[in-house]
């Protein structure tokens, strides 16, 4: 009796264990494709067409415009509008006579330091480490660096212990090529630029608010400083802080 016992549990056992289901392996959940990086496209063309200003956030654009009674009274309004990967300018300036050269200087404090650069004649902070320089109409700008003492007010932008000339574009810390571009309409005078800041980023470190300020000469003679103040018995050269900008991200 005791052995069928024995066979009838064994049989049930083996009848419980062939009944169980395996347990499925579960199905890995897929991770999910990472979504792609919008395209980036250039809020403003620099063709000479000057609507597409009209269409960025003017909230987001630094604005200063010639007050009555300035120094130099030639530059009339300046804005600046900058992202991660451009700045912007656009300009309206009195029309000069024909075949006038023009050139149109931006001094840069790009890391928002007093701690460094210089040079303060036409604004009160003498922090500007950067000066891009070329002709207005074909703004193909070389940069230069600020070698004087961090605060001085001179003009030292290459190198003092060196000679410098056309060969080696008068001491430009970074000849002209091709990361600045402007396109004019010198009739009516107006005018855009960009600095493309992707082929300066290892040169230039651009804090994510700066401050700049634009010269506008003409024959080589200062003819418009944006920004400025005007002219009164306590500030008889116009001087004004710097227009600051917040880069859009």
């Amino acid at each position: 009796m005791k052995k069928i016992l024995s066979f009838l549990a064994i049989a049930a056992m083996v009848i419980v264990a062939c009944s169980k289901k395996p347990t499925p392996t579960p199905t890995p959940t897929p991770e999910p494709e990472p979504e792609p990086e919008p395209e980036y496209v250039a809020p403003i063309t620099i063709d000479g067409d000057f609507a597409d200003w009209a269409k960025l956030d003017a909230s987001k654009v630094a604005t200063a415009t010639c007050p009555s009674d300035p120094k130099y009274d030639a530059l009339k309004t300046l804005k600046v509008y900058a992202d991660e990967h451009y700045i912007f300018m656009y300009a309206e300036f009195t029309p000069q006579e024909e075949g006038a050269p023009i050139s149109w200087d931006v001094f840069m404090n790009a890391d928002n330091s007093a701690e460094t650069g210089g040079y303060a004649d036409f604004w009160n902070e003498p922090d500007n480490e950067w000066l891009f320089e070329g002709g207005l109409d074909d703004w193909d700008a070389s940069l230069f660096k600020w070698w004087g003492e961090v605060g001085a007010n001179s003009w030292t932008w290459a190198d003092p212990s060196v000679d410098h000339g056309d060969d080696d574009a008068w001491g430009a810390f970074v000849p002209a090529a091709g990361f600045c571009a402007s396109s004019a309409d010198l009739v009516n005078g107006k005018v855009e630029f960009s600095i493309m800041r992707e082929m300066l980023e290892e040169t230039v470190k651009f804090a994510d608010t700066f401050t700049m300020g634009a010269m506008l000469s003409v024959s080589w003679t200062t003819a418009g400083v944006l920004p400025c103040a005007p002219i009164t018995d306590d500030n008889t050269s116009g001087i004004a802080p710097k227009l600051k900008v917040t880069v859009v991200k």
